[in-house]
């Protein structure tokens, strides 16, 4: 089993299919070091928390028994062959896949909203984006 995606849904997945499913072997690949959760985004929003603590590494992830940890970002995905591509050329075989790519925001998909006006109207979609929740803290 092969996961795509080291957020929310996929560490949960993989989590799940580890404690419940001791069998079969489990592959994560996120393709950052850490995450960076949403869920206490609010807290350093209201200034209760530092930003760091919404950080955090897949280290302990990395030590569960039947889990394998792969940081590598997944370029294609050959369904028939059951193949992926990672970004260093090498491909990775799979008998089941989950794909959890997370959400992010199409600023293009909004009329005039872009690039230029997220320094003026900050969003807080995206996990990782703690630029915009610094400007949303600043605002």
């Amino acid at each position: 089993m092969v996961i795509v995606g080291g957020g929310t849904a996929g560490v949960i997945a993989a989590r799940r299919l580890v404690a419940d499913f001791p069998t079969i072997d489990v592959t994560l690949i996120a393709a950052d070091r850490n995450y960076v959760t949403p869920f206490f985004s609010n807290r350093y929003l209201a200034g209760m928390q530092d930003l760091e603590a919404t950080r955090f590494d897949y280290l302990a992830l990395g030590r569960i028994a039947g889990l394998r940890l792969i940081h590598q970002r997944v370029i294609a995905i050959e369904g028939d062959r059951r193949t992926l591509r990672l970004a260093d050329g090498s491909d990775l075989e799979y008998d089941r896949l989950i794909v959890a790519p997370g959400v992010s925001l199409m600023g293009d998909a909004i009329d005039g909203y872009g690039e230029q006006s997220e320094t003026v109207m900050p969003h807080a979609y995206g996990g990782t984006t703690t630029a915009q929740w610094q400007l949303l803290r600043t605002s």
